[in-house]
């Protein structure tokens, strides 16, 4: 009996993602339905790939090891067709695109419509997600392709068999209310005393904000923590405290009050393209979608 490609891809799900209850979730199935996969890939290899720790289940020795060789297969088996396509057609197909928040009123449209014209073929499917949480969902293969953003204070995690693609530069100035007094530029080190309304601590964004200030030598006084750009503007606009901003988050100001000075020390953050190193054939879908979305970001030039 042969393993079946379902079994493996099961395999490799509970692997990844620790239970099989969210491989199930991951693939669209029933727990049984997963147990019964794994159950007919034990008689295939004639031992245990499953056993009881506890009150939870794991991987044996010998599960972990085929489920590294069922990803390799898995690749494998996904170049083979790709290989097939590219032979017969142009790029075309659907491309799956992670991305955050502030990424979608700004760098989506541009993009969507730039693909549109020039691979007619090619379906882009945007889904939404924590800007932390998109590179681990491209190495999971949720999605093909991710926008991100990296920061050199607090560098996103480098997920395994994926690679990371600079785009575009933006700077962070000070956000701060129009009635402040604050100067048109600043210097952190003169915003030790100041209330600052900072994304949580668990954050990469939290992180960035947190290292810069101390490296300017004070731990920034946290008024409110708020992961919301457009609520942590919101504050700042009403005269609550100052917040990093770039050019980019100011679309979440709306009609808010708010004015932004210059930092006279520069700090940064770079948007970057998260994709799988699989992804290697000269006319496959996201492949040509990446170009495409590297091209259209690097020309937005976002002032």
């Amino acid at each position: 009996m042969d393993m079946s490609w379902a079994s493996l891809r099961a395999l490799k799900e509970v692997a990844n993602r620790g239970t099989m209850i969210a491989a199930a979730e991951a693939l669209g199935y029933t727990t049984g339905a997963i147990s019964q996969q794994l159950s007919s890939l034990e008689k295939v290899v004639g031992t245990p790939l499953l056993q009881r720790v506890g009150r939870i289940v794991e991987l044996t020795d010998a599960g972990r090891v085929l489920a590294m060789h069922a990803d390799e297969l898995l690749k494998a088996q996904a170049s083979s067709r790709q290989a097939v396509r590219n032979a017969v057609q142009a790029a075309a197909g659907t491309v799956s695109l992670g991305v955050f928040a502030t990424a979608v009123g700004s760098l989506l449209p541009p993009v969507a419509e730039k693909l549109r014209i020039q691979y007619p073929l090619i379906i882009l499917q945007a889904r939404e997600f924590a800007v932390d949480e998109v590179g681990r969902r491209v190495r999971l293969s949720d999605v093909d392709l991710a926008l991100g953003l990296d920061y050199s204070a607090a560098p996103i995690p480098r997920e395994e068999g994926t690679k990371l693609r600079a785009l575009l530069a933006e700077d962070f100035g000070l956000a701060v209310s129009l009635t402040s007094e604050m100067p048109d530029c600043v210097a952190l080190t003169d915003l030790a005393h100041s209330d600052w309304i900072l994304p949580p601590a668990n954050t990469h964004f939290g992180v960035a904000v947190r290292t810069v200030c101390r490296q300017a030598g004070f731990e920034p006084r946290a008024a409110f923590e708020i992961n919301d750009t457009a609520a942590s503007l919101s504050l700042v606009a009403a005269g609550l405290g100052v917040c990093l901003v770039t050019p980019m988050m100011l679309e979440f100001a709306g009609s808010r009050s708010l004015r932004v000075c210059s930092l006279d020390t520069p700090v940064q953050r770079q948007i970057v393209l998260i994709e799988r190193l699989q992804d290697n054939y000269d006319r496959s879908a996201p492949l040509r979608t990446a170009e495409v979305i590297a091209e259209t970001v690097r020309g937005l030039g976002i002032p």
